[in-house]
């Protein structure tokens, strides 16, 4: 018999979340439009625990993804748009959260 990998050290991304999870990326997973509405690249790895990188929390519920920033992180409004192939990873964040533990 082989070892096997636990699921817990598995890569997962954003688009692997299933609802009630909890996971961790890295602040620029988020993309900002000029409308200032958040999005989620959808193949941004994420942790099951928070690390010095992987440090924004993002939790999957029914109504789809909320994210607590990261305190004192600037994200950049892009105002140019984004290539089709991109744009079309990108999914929604229904809720911001700053506090971490709210």
């Amino acid at each position: 018999m082989t070892a096997q990998l636990p699921r817990e050290l598995e890569t997962t991304y954003v688009n692997t979340m299933r609802p009630g999870e909890v996971r961790y990326a890295h602040p620029s997973a988020v993309h900002v439009k000029p409308d200032r509405s958040l999005w989620l690249y959808d193949n941004t790895e994420v942790l099951v625990e928070s690390s010095e990188f992987h440090s924004m929390r993002i939790e999957l519920l029914d109504d789809g993804y909320h994210v607590w920033l990261v305190p004192k992180h600037t994200y950049k409004i892009d105002p140019s748009g984004l290539p089709a192939y991109i744009e079309r990873s990108l999914v929604p964040v229904q809720e911001i959260h700053f506090d971490a533990w709210d």
